[in-house]
């Protein structure tokens, strides 16, 4: 190409995806502009740009969904286009409509699309007239309780409730009994309401065990249409993707031309242009129209590596009113390519998302395996914030490979060579479903997650207090101490809290978001450990490392079970590396703590949410209370729902940590609430394990 289609591009968003559409406009040859609140305003992509304008502070509503103020950044700029992204205005018809009264060009569909394609009823009543199938279920303008009880009924449990508006999870709810009903469509309609604007909804059928399968669409103004092949994201938490992959491993190559023709023919039935995402539900060789977004998908990067196409950049192209670059017949699957998605959360607290500093992030491929290949989009470039205001997306890990056994292996190698410092991630939970059987075979369907992940806090913490006391070894084993335990140099920096000759030493260490203490007596050979008052080990000894360096294989025995890892010092971290796979250590940054005694090691201890077992239970991130489920001297159950949080447009639960009466409540519904704000006080019952039956 001579020229590109365009000068000058704003790029009306922020993060990984800004990042990626600035370098496909470089790439390009053209300019490009980024638009950045307070709170982005050393983000990766305002240094990327070759101009960045603020757009106001740090709230979304004032800055990334403030369409005055970027339409004004795009006419300060003399830009001549705006890609939107996904998220945020996207899919926003009205943005669209006045991006192009105000003379510039949209990068995405036309706005009636965007508008008809939003609206989930609108959208599946045009398929079902034009013959492409669909789930049964209930989309009628009545919205009263009683109306939707009854079509509730006739449908059959269980069965979804949905937003007709928006998506990417919010407004919806799973219903599995009549009893549920009535709160799930209050909730989702709440929840609508705050996140689009739009508190309509509507009742689906329920499939158990099915596939979500997309397929990806380009469409440019002269009437062609094409597929990119097709996606699985059937691995998802909280109804949101966390591992795509492309090809579906499940489809015959008949059932991936009947899919992927259909997707053509729901793009050719709304007129559509543009890169778009036509989504269906797959179960029992059957395909189910769920809905259209009408934008770029988070996802799109594994479409790019099995196909070898740009689609940022023919976004752009088809814009500027070109025809499509490629036919049909140029389009070829080549191999596997997976996509993780790594965010700032706790999933043994439902995944609830985290906020803070990120004092270390490197998500750089370190190990890539023969003829894989290794791709990382992130927004954040070493120490960062990650900003309440957002999603806690940090980064997209992708690979590819001939084979998907291949892209797996070399998935699974990228995730474990992440090193994340400061605010708690879903690393290890990616591990563990990237590593288990079900994945591998490819029998994980959407209800995967929901049914297999069964987070148990005390084997957390027991891994927790294991991974101390081995640190506390690591850390002792370089110092003089009884019996020779350290002889040279430490491996680690020596601890403050070490005294030569002393006979015991008390050792504070944080981990993830817990503050261990480690008390260590001296014996022979070896030493005695107690782990917050709690984890007693016997004995504990080192076994002779394999050579003399220092970041050699440690093989460390704790009781009857023996372990080997290889410590490893960054900066004022240490690092185990667990050698024989997923275990007690999978790069485990380990930070000293100042020495503590039982009680401040007690003291020192986050709260999360109703999680923790305390009777007073705290918000768990900012937000305001959109619901509170009980009264004052109310007996609950364990895990029963004591109030709803509204937080990132999206509805979090906050349960009851164990049996026992309601003694305080110190919030109402619509109060903001900060990140460990007093919520709910409940009193356990004496004598009550607290345990779920």
């Amino acid at each position: 190409m001579s020229r590109p289609p365009f000068s000058r591009i704003l790029v009306a968003n922020r993060g990984e995806i800004a990042v990626r559409i600035i370098r496909a406009i470089h790439d390009l040859g053209a300019s490009a502009v980024a638009i950045y609140s307070d709170a982005d305003a050393d983000a990766l992509h305002v240094r990327l740009a070759d101009e960045a304008h603020r757009i106001g502070p740090g709230p979304a509503t004032s800055s990334y969904l403030n369409i005055p103020a970027i339409l004004e950044a795009g006419r300060a700029t003399s830009s001549e286009a705006i890609h939107p992204g996904y998220g945020f205005l996207s899919e926003n018809a009205q943005f669209a409509a006045e991006v192009r009264r105000a003379g510039l060009v949209f990068v995405g569909p036309p706005a009636d699309v965007i508008s008809l394609m939003g609206d989930k009823v609108a959208a599946k009543r045009l398929m079902k007239e034009r013959g492409i199938p669909t789930l049964p279920g209930y989309d009628g303008e009545d919205q009263s309780i009683e109306r939707l009880e009854a079509e509730a009924e006739a449908i059959g449990y269980p069965l979804m409730v949905k937003a007709a508006a928006g998506g990417g999870g919010r407004g919806m709810r799973v219903v599995e009994t009549r009893d549920d009903l009535r709160d799930a469509l209050e909730g989702a309609a709440r929840e609508a309401a705050a996140a689009f604007g739009d508190g309509r909804v509507f009742l689906e059928r329920l499939l158990r065990d099915a596939r979500h399968i997309e397929v990806q669409v380009l469409a440019d103004a002269q009437g062609h249409v094409i597929h990119l092949f097709e996606r699985d994201c059937s691995i998802q938490r909280r109804h949101q993707k966390v591992i795509e992959e492309a090809p579906a491993p499940v489809l015959t190559g008949e059932e991936r031309r009947h899919i992927c023709g259909t997707g053509v023919g729901v793009a050719e039935a709304c007129g559509y242009q543009n890169a778009g995402t036509v989504e269906f539900l797959w179960a029992g060789g059957q395909c189910f129209f769920l809905e259209m977004n009408t934008r770029i998908q988070v996802e799109h990067g594994v479409t790019e590596l099995v196909t070898g196409r740009d689609l940022v950049r023919a976004q752009l192209l088809i814009a500027a009113g070109e025809p499509l670059p490629w036919s049909q017949d140029d389009i070829r699957l080549h191999g596997h390519a997976l996509e993780a998605r790594l965010y700032a959360e706790d999933p043994d607290h439902e995944f609830l998302p985290r906020f803070g500093r990120l004092t270390h992030f490197d998500v750089s491929p370190r190990t890539v395996r023969t003829d894989a290949v290794a791709r990382v989009d992130t927004g954040i470039e070493g120490p960062a914030e990650v900003s309440r205001h957002y999603d806690s997306l940090l980064a997209k890990l992708m690979t590819h490979a001939p084979t998907r056994d291949e892209a797996i292996a070399s998935l699974l190698e990228l995730v474990d060579d992440a090193w994340i410092e400061g605010v708690p991630t879903n690393r290890e939970f990616l591990l563990w479903l990237l590593s288990g059987a079900a994945f591998r075979t490819a029998l994980a369907g959407i209800d995967f997650v929901e049914t297999s992940w069964r987070p148990d806090p005390s084997v957390r913490t027991r891994n927790l207090q294991l991974i101390a006391a081995v640190a506390a070894l690591v850390d002792l084993a370089g110092h003089s101490g009884p019996q020779g335990a350290g002889r040279g140099r430490s491996i680690w920096y020596r601890h403050p809290g070490w005294r030569p000759g002393a006979d015991e030493v008390g050792l504070g260490y944080r981990i993830q978001d817990q503050l261990l203490l480690v008390r260590c007596r001296a014996r022979s050979p070896g030493w005695s450990m107690t782990v917050d008052g709690q984890l007693h080990l016997d004995y504990v000894a080192t076994l002779p490392r394999e050579d003399g360096d220092d970041d050699a294989r440690l093989r460390i025995r704790l009781d009857d079970d023996q372990r080997s890892c290889r410590p490893e010092v960054r900066t004022d971290v240490l690092l185990l590396r667990d050698v024989e796979g997923i275990g007690w250590f999978r790069n485990v940054e380990i930070r000293r703590a100042a020495p503590i005694d039982e009680a401040a090691g007690s003291a020192g201890r986050m709260i999360v949410g109703a999680q923790d077992g305390a009777d007073r239970i705290s918000s768990p991130m900012p937000g305001s209370v959109a619901k509170i489920s009980v009264a004052v001297g109310d007996e609950v159950a364990a895990r029963q729902p004591l109030a709803v949080l509204e937080a990132m447009k999206m509805e979090h639960v906050i349960e009851a940590p164990h049996p026992g009466v309601v003694r305080a409540i110190h919030v109402v519904p619509g109060d903001p609430v900060t990140g460990g704000q007093l919520l709910v006080e409940v009193a356990a019952h004496h004598g009550d394990s607290g345990a779920d039956s």
